[in-house]
């Protein structure tokens, strides 16, 4: 019995004790890269708006464009607010058009002019080529910012999109490797080692 607790000790809580406290480090002395979906907005302590740089959750190489939205909402959402996130690939954000033809943006003029005396909060998270997995990986982020209503518009990309089966970019077809993969990425350490090996500074 002590040489399996020896083990477990070993081979599972001195690697997670580990890497619990690099992560903690890394976090408290802002080293590595934040890729969490949203940030404080600059100067507004009450806002928060996307985070351009959680393309490289899916990007390493950050040779894709992040989120074209200027979007933001409260810190705190008021009983009065109505919360909305858009989520999708390129269509969503806006292609063909610019940001202020997208389709989030069109609701979002509309809602306002029937519901003048709501508070309406509208967040587009439209990525450019991504699919399926990237709206769920955005899906499990959002819920934590209580929204009322997730408007998905996708399925152009599932096939060629990041992490799509006849995608270059990804860890093959394995899709518990694939969730496992984005898990990770929530990790600065992880992004970090993954910056060295891809060469990326």
């Amino acid at each position: 019995m002590r040489i399996v607790i020896f083990w477990l000790m070993l081979v599972v809580v001195l690697p997670v004790a580990a890497i619990t406290i690099l992560e903690v480090f890394l976090s408290l002395a802002d080293i590595g890269p934040n890729l969490d979906l949203l940030e404080p907005y600059p100067g507004r302590s009450d806002l928060l708006l996307a985070n351009p740089d959680v393309a490289q959750r899916y990007f390493p190489a950050g040779d894709m464009p992040g989120f074209s939205s200027s979007d933001a909402i409260t810190t705190v959402k008021s009983d009065s607010t109505i919360r909305i996130f858009a989520l999708g690939g390129s269509t969503t954000a806006g292609f063909p058009y610019n940001y202020n033809g997208s389709f989030p943006a069109r609701l979002k003029a509309q809602l306002n002019r029937a519901y003048p005396g709501v508070s309406i909060e509208l967040m587009n998270l439209g990525l450019t080529a991504v699919n399926s997995f990237t709206v769920l990986d955005f899906v499990r982020d959002v819920l934590d910012y209580e929204p009322d209503l997730l408007v998905l518009y996708f399925g152009h990309n599932e096939f060629y999109g990041v992490f799509g089966s006849a995608s270059t970019m990804g860890i093959g077809s394995s899709l518990v490797g694939t969730r496992l993969y984005l898990s990770l990425t929530r990790l600065r350490s992880f992004n970090l080692l993954r910056q060295l090996i891809i060469g990326k500074h």
